[in-house]
């Protein structure tokens, strides 16, 4: 399982003191699902891209979590490779890189 997400604190946004300033993602790479640790109660929006941009899947969670199958929007599973996540909430957003690998 992947995990991407912020600051070890959750209840601190993102890039204050003290607090990591990027996404992360471990392990990296990986084949398993990947989970998302979102930052604060409030609810995020989460998307992943292909490296030319496109978008691949993108999702709204009101929790801390959010978890995503590999499948795009078309509901086919993704190839193995790159892609880009971004998280964007009221308490911070930001982007990481990250393998799929099958």
């Amino acid at each position: 399982e992947l995990v991407i997400g912020g600051p070890e604190n959750l209840d601190a946004p993102w890039g204050a003191p003290g607090v990591a300033r990027a996404l992360r993602a471990t392990p990296n790479p990986s084949a398993g699902r990947v989970r998302f640790e979102l930052p604060g109660e409030g609810g995020a929006h989460v998307s992943v891209h292909d490296l030319n941009g496109r978008l691949v899947w993108s999702a709204a969670s009101q929790g801390r979590e959010l978890f995503w199958d590999g499948r795009g929007l078309d509901g086919l599973r993704r190839p193995a490779g790159v892609y880009w996540v971004r998280v964007s909430s009221s308490l911070a957003g930001g982007a990481t890189p990250f393998v799929l690998l099958r």
